[in-house]
């Protein structure tokens, strides 16, 4: 199973904070050793074993479920669009779009300092950012 919110507070609250979506990703990337992508051709998953995306951190095992075996990939905003995102969290799709980019475009030692800055822009503690 992979490192995720599954029966945490974050997946129970129906109308979680930005601050909240944030500090629990910020805490995921800090445990992750590499980004959650496909071994054979090198494009990012929601999960991939015990691993998991930042957004795909969010979801339990249940919302997170046929997302990886799509088609495409969809992205944070598609999610919103296509009735795939779940609902506790379609308010905050500025926020987890940036950091599913974060996680899709940077190196792991780059997650910190690109976590910060996203705090910053939507003026949010960064203390969860190890």
């Amino acid at each position: 199973m992979a490192r995720t919110i599954e029966n945490t507070p974050l997946a129970q609250n129906p109308a979680p904070t930005a601050q909240e979506v944030f500090d629990a990703v910020a805490r995921h990337a800090s445990q992750m050793p590499e980004r959650c992508y496909s071994a054979t051709d090198d494009s990012c998953l929601y999960r991939n074993g015990t691993n998991a995306c930042f957004v795909g951190a969010l979801l339990t095992d249940d919302e997170a479920a046929g997302l990886d075996d799509r088609e495409h990939a969809a992205s944070a905003r598609d999610m919103v669009k296509e009735g795939l995102m779940p609902a506790r969290l379609v308010p905050h799709e500025q926020l987890l779009q940036e950091l599913q980019e974060i996680h899709d475009l940077n190196e792991p030692d780059e997650w910190p300092e690109q976590l910060r800055y996203v705090a910053e822009f939507h003026e949010l503690a960064h203390t969860a950012v190890a």
